[in-house]
């Protein structure tokens, strides 16, 4: 309700006041003028106290819009930003601005996380390399134990049985290289799975001569976790003689995975 209509209902409630046995008609006009030019004078005393009020506001909003824009413009951007990235003993009672820290803290949690990553990636490398440390003789329906290891990342070769166990499931490629000893060496390797074949070779040397023919056999198998592979000599096919394995040539067995 406006400060008008107050006014006049107040005028009205007023003058109802009046009994006509105190006032004659035209005193009660007079009365009601004049009741109205003060209403008035005051209501238009307010106005102008309100539109006062506004331009100040508006003087005020005028100002602190400029003081933001120069604060705007004296702020340095991330890339502006001091180069600094690692706080100095002596920086540590340093009154810092928050916005340098807040940079240096993003860095340091980027090189964190770069260092998590490639932690990572290297717990998830499933690979090994291992071979024999000396000649050995080749005996038939035989587990070839590679005894020195080089490399076992993922734990899934023991040299001491000889067998690679999958640590997890995927696609994987295995293989094995065996040198046949003395002349009339010979000897048929095959690469197992799950008792199952998964590649052989031949490997032989001539006789009265010492030109060894080494073999390499290559095969790429899916393995479930838990899968378990070796390097053994044929189950029909009988051998002869020796496994070289020196300094000169080494009988080996690896494999790494390559995909899930």
């Amino acid at each position: 309700m406006s400060l008008f209509t107050v006014a006049l209902l107040s005028l009205c409630l007023y003058f109802c006041s009046v009994t006509n046995a105190d006032l004659d008609t035209e005193s009660r006009f007079a009365l009601l003028e004049k009741i109205m030019h003060d209403r008035m004078a005051y209501m238009e005393k307010i106005v102008h106290e309100q539109k006062d009020e506004i331009y100040q506001l508006r003087q005020e909003v005028t100002l602190l819009r400029s003081q933001v824009g120069q604060t705007s413009s004296q702020t340095k951007t991330p890339t502006q930003v001091s180069s600094r990235t690692k706080l100095s003993d002596e920086d540590a009672d340093d009154d810092v601005p928050l916005k340098h820290f807040h940079v240096e803290h993003s860095i340091h949690q980027i090189k964190k996380d770069k260092r998590l990553l490639v932690n990572n990636i290297v717990s998830n490398r499933i690979a090994f390399y291992a071979y024999m440390k000396k000649n050995e003789p080749i005996q038939q329906h035989k587990t070839l134990i590679y005894d020195v290891i080089k490399i076992n990342f993922g734990n899934g070769y023991n040299n001491n049985t000889g067998a690679f166990t999958a640590p997890s499931s995927g696609v994987y490629v295995l293989t094995f290289t065996v040198h046949p000893g003395s002349s009339s060496s010979f000897a048929s390797v095959e690469i197992v799975v799950n008792n199952e074949q998964e590649g052989a070779i031949y490997a032989d040397s001539n006789e009265g001569t010492f030109d060894l023919n080494a073999a390499t056999a290559v095969v790429v198998v899916w393995m479930n976790q838990g899968d378990v592979s070796f390097v053994r000599t044929s189950t029909t096919h009988p051998p002869s003689g020796s496994l070289r394995s020196d300094d000169g040539g080494r009988c080996s067995f690896a494999g790494w995975k390559i995909s899930d």
